[in-house]
């Protein structure tokens, strides 16, 4: 993943489970929030998608707080989905 300089779209995953997102990390690697799998992604800058959190339901999207730590935004409790 290369720092965002030209404006121009880069793809940095692919073979998510309709991503939603994504929420910047201070170490420059990206959350997604999946809907289908019911999880929080990460990838780092090695471009591999990692699986950060699993969260019940359909997630919608996820935010800072002022901790270290995400919140996690919206969804429906429609239960698990295999990842």
């Amino acid at each position: 993943m290369s720092k965002v300089t030209t404006g121009i779209p880069e793809l940095v995953a692919s073979g998510l489970g309709w991503p939603e997102g994504p929420t910047a990390l201070a170490d420059g690697s990206l959350v997604f929030v999946e809907q289908y799998r019911s999880q929080l992604t990460v990838v780092a800058a090695d471009g591999k998608p990692r699986r950060f959190a699993y969260t019940m339901g359909s997630p919608n999207s996820c935010e800072h707080t002022r901790s270290p730590s995400l919140t996690l935004v919206g969804g429906r409790k429609s239960g698990p989905h295999p990842a």
